[in-house]
């Protein structure tokens, strides 16, 4: 398989239209894409036959073979695309800081087992069956509430919405 990748960042709490904002000590702007494989389908998604069914000729007993799993030789990755965009704030000398992130990911070609008609040798066939999409937001919000060489006092405040659904269920 081939998943590229690529991400960006601009630390614009740099440039010199910051300069005059004291209160801000970090601002960054995050942007990535990428593309990510499975192939978990576990090791039986070609054709192989097994020893069985004997048969009977005569006086004699015969083994037999028969398809035990059919192959599917349209079988590809299973393949996940994901779209970040990210915010970075710190606040007076990054005693605050947070953090905003978008993302939009999108799971194509799932792979599972497509189950076949009755009148089939086999009863099921590893397939690419769909796709998902999945939206998300996520806001965390650091403190440094006290910081003494005997004691520091940090909170942590996030907060999450997750959006998940099927676009297509082969």
């Amino acid at each position: 398989g081939y998943f590229p990748s690529v991400s960006v960042g601009w630390r614009f709490s740099e440039e010199a239209f910051m300069e005059n904002l004291e209160n801000i000590s970090n601002a960054k702007l995050r942007l990535s894409y990428g593309q990510t494989g499975n192939s978990n389908i576990g090791n039986r998604a070609i054709s192989y036959y097994q020893v069985g069914n004997d048969n009977i000729f005569g006086d004699q007993i015969y083994k037999g073979v028969y398809l035990a799993q059919l192959g599917n030789p349209d079988l590809s990755w299973e393949t996940t695309s994901e779209i970040n965009v990210g915010l970075d704030l710190g606040l007076f000398n990054n005693r605050i800081n947070v953090t905003g992130e978008y993302y939009y990911k999108v799971v194509s070609d799932l792979l599972d087992w497509r189950v076949l008609l009755s009148h089939q040798e086999v009863d099921k066939i590893a397939a690419n069956i769909g796709e998902t999409q999945s939206t998300g937001f996520e806001l965390t919000i650091n403190t440094r509430n006290i910081e003494t060489p005997d004691f520091s006092w940090n909170s942590d405040l996030t907060f999450s919405l997750y959006r998940d659904k099927w676009k297509d269920r082969g």
